[in-house]
């Protein structure tokens, strides 16, 4: 290696099986950064190399950046050790190989990812691709959170606000065959969400996981403008809309958190808590603001129009935004076709084993969670709501509601927040004792402790979610990223999609407050 031959440049691999010089079972092609020079110069390996141990699992190739790397990522590594046709490069810095000693390297000012074909050991300027990031390559992007905002904001109106659509259709809060209808329509939210959370890397195989994500801002913006749309302007008495919209909504929530998750998992955990800071603002701001709106302004219909349209096209926006302010990020995830698809699937037990229980809580807090939200619509539905049964002091229903949906946000917030205060990964199992104790404040029919109720609720909700986007990052190899994040949030949705049809048969059996 001191004669600086390009052609003989080394990987170490910690398994140590290696044919002609290169571990067993390496993908055809290896990204190593380069910088863009005349030069041909190898340097340490990215981080989302794609090298593959014997087993078929992908190690992540190390970065030349050492200590934080090697602590984040321990297990696999594989360093390729750099060599430079010219010597006499001025700019030089100290590398060691796998024997343990050292030769010169140059450092990089502008690394660029170039595709290493085993094939060709000589690779030409012109394959110069844009760079892999890591979690260490950039600083936490904390406009990432207008990412999850706006499509939230939709997912809100549609849950929340779903009482006023029903009015406006004149369909009374009873066991008619009308209002039985209009509940099976609302949860083609759920279902749509359900079937999607995985159906997307069907249907949308041919697109990148950052283009689905722009689906999902589109179906978003026509579900919420045909509501204000239809049903304000037209003053539509067609139930047809609803399933039309809600559908369409449910398309979009499923597509969507999978596909933006694995999208920005390589710029760092920094980002990805900006990003789900979103979920509950979104949600919240207008689950809270809207109630404190129509509090303001009661009976205003162009105000509940306004709502609706304002959202719509807040979504367009954030499609804008995300395709001009994030960066566009290629790890293993990024290129899924339905043959990857079906390959992971096969592979499942390399990746289900390792979340089955984040699966099960997920589930069961969802179903609190859709749950919840939506009976407190039914059981706290007087103009004036009681404090506590038969208690002489009331509160008016929006400002109940807004108070209700505050609590639901500090609980996600402060969840969410504090799974990545801590290093350790929590047992998600833990959460559910809060939302046992959540659920059952909110079915108490006592105004007065209903939303600290929800706050425990979303206390789980917020801490099951963001333990396990951080658990899958740290613990799922990177190639499973996308199925593990979509499987995950599947079996979610199966709970919201059971507790959003339950609403109507358990809130005739329990009444209102």
């Amino acid at each position: 290696h001191e004669s600086h031959d390009v052609s003989s440049f080394m990987i170490q691999h910690n398994n140590n099986n290696y044919k002609d010089g290169l571990p067993l079972n390496v993908n055809k092609q290896l990204y190593l950064p380069f910088t863009k020079t005349t030069q041909k110069t190898m340097v340490g390996a990215s981080t989302y190399g794609a090298v593959n141990n014997e087993d078929g699992t992908a190690s992540n190739a190390s970065s030349m950046s050492p200590s934080p790397h090697r602590q984040q990522h321990s297990g696999n590594y594989v360093n390729a050790v750099g060599v430079d046709v010219s010597p006499g490069h001025s700019d030089q810095s100290s590398s060691v190989s796998p024997d343990n000693s050292s030769h010169p390297s140059p450092t990089l000012k502008k690394p660029h990812l170039i595709a290493i074909s085993l094939d060709d050991p000589y690779p030409e300027e012109e394959t110069l691709l844009d760079p892999p990031m890591t979690p260490h390559t950039y600083e936490t992007l904390r406009r990432a959170f207008f990412t999850m905002f706006p499509l939230f904001m939709g997912y809100a109106a549609m849950v929340t606000l779903q009482d006023n659509i029903k009015t406006q259709l004149g369909i009374g809060d009873n066991s008619s065959h009308e209002s039985y209808e209009f509940s099976f329509a609302t949860s083609l939210l759920y279902l749509g969400n359900l079937i999607f959370r995985l159906l997307h890397n069907i249907i949308f195989s041919f697109m990148r996981p950052r283009y689905r994500v722009v689906v999902a801002y589109v179906c978003m913006t026509i579900a919420t403008g045909l509501l204000g749309l239809v049903y304000y302007v037209a003053n539509s008495k067609s139930i047809v809309w609803v399933y039309v919209a809600y559908l369409l909504g449910g398309v979009a929530v499923g597509t969507f958190e999978s596909n933006l998750i694995s999208t920005i998992t390589p710029l760092g955990h920094g980002t990805k808590v900006w990003a789900q800071y979103g979920i509950p603002v979104g949600f919240n701001g207008v689950s809270v603001g809207a109630f404190i709106l129509f509090a303001s302004f009661p009976g205003n219909l162009d105000l509940q129009c306004g709502v609706y349209l304002f959202i719509s096209v807040a979504n367009m926006l954030g499609m804008i935004f995300f395709l001009f302010a994030i960066p566009d990020v290629v790890f293993e995830s990024t290129h899924k076709t339905i043959g990857v698809f079906i390959e992971d699937v096969k592979k499942f037990r390399e990746w289900a084993p390792l979340i089955w229980k984040h699966s099960f809580s997920l589930a069961v807090d969802m179903f609190a969670v859709s749950f919840g939200s939506a009976i407190q619509l039914y059981i706290y539905d007087t103009s004036l709501i009681p404090l506590w049964l038969g208690a002489a002091h009331h509160v008016n229903k929006n400002v109940f509601r807004a108070i209700f949906n505050s609590c639901s946000l500090l609980g996600d917030a402060t969840g969410r927040k504090l799974a990545y205060y801590t290093h350790r990964h929590v047992t998600p199992f833990w959460f559910l004792i809060s939302t046992v104790v959540g659920v059952s404040l909110i079915l108490s029919k006592q105004s007065i402790v209903a939303p600290l109720g929800m706050f425990c609720v979303m206390f789980a909700n917020g801490s099951i979610y963001a333990h396990t986007t951080k658990y899958v990052d740290d613990k799922v190899n990177h190639k499973y990223n996308l199925i593990s994040l979509s499987a995950w949030l599947f079996i979610g949705d199966v709970g919201s999609f059971t507790g959003s049809n339950l609403v109507n048969s358990i809130r005739v059996l329990i009444g209102n407050a």
